[in-house]
């Protein structure tokens, strides 16, 4: 049974097509592997940044107001940033389907540190004889604990989500890879098949009865290059 070329070339076409689709899947993976190590980063800058606020508050409530306002712009800016890098991550919201628990979670980070900014001013706003004085001050701590549980729980979220996408694609990278590795070797074999059928017509010495053409088109051209030859060859036996 002879072969299409024609129809080898469309399927390769496909194929590398698929392939490139492939590369850019992996590259897709490969980058939120990247942010999602950053979101980690992230997050661990928070915790300095509050624990940097709170340990300015210790001896006193008369801080640099304009240091605290940049500190917490920070934290909310960072978050923001959290959001527009999910946003982004289209393999997790798709396969994951973590995005309404991932938003409700920065939010409640984002309202944490709305509350730590509004106690921490009224704190900074009264006199050590007032009786919001103290009471402030327990807040700040007890709010700055909540919210280095809550981004601990966030960072342990995100090494689940992590474990849970690395192990999804591990197993469909080993299918693809399989697939691949085949694919090629299949291609590779009828490659070396056509580019035999070639030689073979490239070599004008070579008898048809010598080789198995594998291609269509390729024994086509034979038969014809056969027929044109043929009265030449027996106009030289008659004339002997």
């Amino acid at each position: 049974m002879k072969h299409s070329i024609k129809k080898i070339f469309k399927n390769l076409n496909f194929y590398l097509f698929t392939a490139l689709i492939l590369a850019l899947i992996s590259f897709g993976f490969i980058t939120e592997q990247y942010f999602s190590y950053k979101k980690i980063e992230n997050l661990n800058t928070q915790k300095s940044i509050l624990n940097k606020l709170l340990n300015s508050q210790k001896d006193t409530n008369k801080i640099d107001i304009i240091m605290f306002n940049n500190e917490i712009a920070k934290l909310h800016n960072k978050i923001e940033k959290l959001s527009t890098q999910y946003k982004n991550s289209y393999l997790s919201i798709y396969l994951l389907n973590n995005k309404n628990e991932y938003n409700s979670e920065l939010s409640k980070l984002n309202d944490f540190i709305s509350k730590f900014d509004k106690t921490s001013k009224t704190y900074f706003d009264s006199n050590i004889y007032d009786k919001i004085f103290s009471t402030s001050r327990s807040d700040i701590r007890i709010i700055h604990n909540s919210i280095l549980n809550h981004i601990d729980l966030m960072i342990l979220k995100n090494i689940e989500y992590d474990k849970t996408r690395f192990n999804l694609f591990s197993k469909i990278f080993a299918l693809l890879v399989l697939i691949l590795f085949v694919t090629t070797i299949w291609y590779r074999s009828r490659l070396n098949k056509i580019y035999k059928d070639i030689i073979y017509l490239y070599n004008t010495d070579a008898k048809k009865d010598e080789i198995t053409i594998f291609s269509q088109e390729i024994d086509g051209i034979s038969k014809r290059m056969y027929r044109k030859t043929k009265p030449k060859d027996n106009s030289n036996n008659t004339s002997i």
